[in-house]
């Protein structure tokens, strides 16, 4: 019985050249593949949060005095680039709180961006075709700070 098992292990001993080139084959591309997901979910996560950031900033810089919905669009454009975003659409709207009536009660009380970045133009790894129309879509919503009314000297 011991005869047989030393035999065995003198066998595997001696037939083991070769196996880790074989083992590193197999486990290798698993091990990339995976490494790969990792960069490409880190990045559209990091694409995720600079677009709430863009949004937030494009909101806050939208909502003082002057400034156009085209300057909010513009200044959410400029956080945008900063990581090489392609294709992202910026929408900056006003909206006004109304009376019963329909009369206007407050013109312009709230800022609104809408940013959405399309996966598939921003992949690093993967091609578009695997990610296909799917996009990441955030928007903020802040309440401006304009001034209502006329100042009136007393006197």
């Amino acid at each position: 019985m011991f005869k047989t098992i030393k035999t065995i292990k003198k066998f595997r001993k001696r037939n083991r050249k070769g196996a880790a080139a074989v083992e590193f084959a197999v486990v290798a591309p698993a091990f990339l593949a995976v490494t790969f997901c990792c960069f490409e979910f880190a990045r559209m996560s990091i694409m995720r949060n600079l677009a709430q950031n863009a949004a937030y900033e494009a909101c806050r810089f939208a909502m003082m005095e002057g400034a156009t919905e085209e300057d909010g669009e513009a200044k959410a454009a400029d956080v945008l680039s900063r990581l090489g975003t392609k294709g992202a659409t910026v929408t900056t709207t006003y909206q006004s709180i109304f009376r019963d009536d329909g009369t206007v009660l407050e013109d312009r009380a709230f800022v609104t961006t809408q940013i959405t970045v399309p996966i598939g133009q921003n992949s690093i790894v993967f091609p578009a075709a695997v990610f296909g129309d799917k996009a990441i879509t955030t928007q903020t919503q802040l309440r401006s700070e304009r001034y209502i009314g006329f100042f009136e000297t007393q006197q």
